[in-house]
């Protein structure tokens, strides 16, 4: 029982600061503003080379953000509560989305819309903590922006894992920067916990796994505690 209560509380402290209040405008707001990074690792990433190329920049015509990844040519995955519109009380509508892959200070190596958005059963934005497990979105582009042979491998991390996380951070909402130099440090169910540093705008990123030398996608950053610690939903 403690186990269980200790995993609440950090859920708890994760989702009330960055997690559900990652993008701007009309999503959730944060009352706080930006936390503050504490024992930055990060360091500004090149997105056209692997396995960093199926990363791109998520908007919306609201003007709303996130960072968002390829699994399939024309598949994105992202973190289900970069959708969500408080506001509104409705998840953003599929033809409001644009995937800008490999952004870079206004510039992208290509751009399509959504067509076709499925938020993961279970996800409910207004109880994120009980549904934080199923806080994941995938989309559906009208065209491919990469091919097959672009998309690194879907692996099941494991504590201890080698890790990087990579993301359209609102400090630097125009360069992708992530910390490559932290691990997985627990797998409970779908969550992954991990002590990469990230903040806000890092939620949607691809959680990387290293084996044997080679990068795979481990799951998707969703919670962050802007400390250099925070977690994740895997795909499986």
């Amino acid at each position: 029982m403690k186990r269980r209560t200790r995993w609440h509380n950090m859920v708890a402290t994760l989702v009330g600061g960055l997690a559900v209040a990652s993008l701007p405008g009309r999503a959730v707001a944060e009352p706080d503003g930006l936390r503050p990074v504490h024992f930055d690792k990060r360091h500004r990433v090149d997105v056209t080379q692997p396995p960093w190329r199926v990363m791109g920049r998520l908007q919306t015509e609201l003007g709303t953000r996130c960072t968002g990844f390829l699994i399939a040519p024309n598949v994105v995955m992202t973190a289900a509560h970069c959708l969500w519109l408080a506001e509104s009380g409705h998840f953003t509508r599929p033809h409001s989305v644009h995937f800008l892959r490999a952004y870079h200070r206004g510039h992208y190596a290509a751009e399509a819309r959504a067509i076709h958005i499925i938020i993961a059963p279970g996800f409910d934005p207004t109880r994120a903590i009980a549904t934080a497990q199923a806080d994941r979105a995938t989309i559906v582009l009208e065209r491919p922006m990469v091919t097959s042979a672009d998309i690194p491998p879907i692996l099941t991390p494991r504590a201890g894992d080698d890790a990087a996380i990579v993301g359209y951070e609102q400090d630097f909402p125009e360069i992708a920067r992530g910390d490559q130099s932290c691990h997985v440090t627990a797998v409970s169910g779908r969550l992954i916990r991990h002590n990469c540093t990230t903040t806000h705008g890092a939620s949607g990123a691809p959680i990387m796994i290293r084996r044997e030398g080679k990068w795979g996608i481990g799951g998707i950053t969703t919670l962050s505690d802007g400390r250099g610690g925070g977690a994740g939903v895997g795909l499986w």
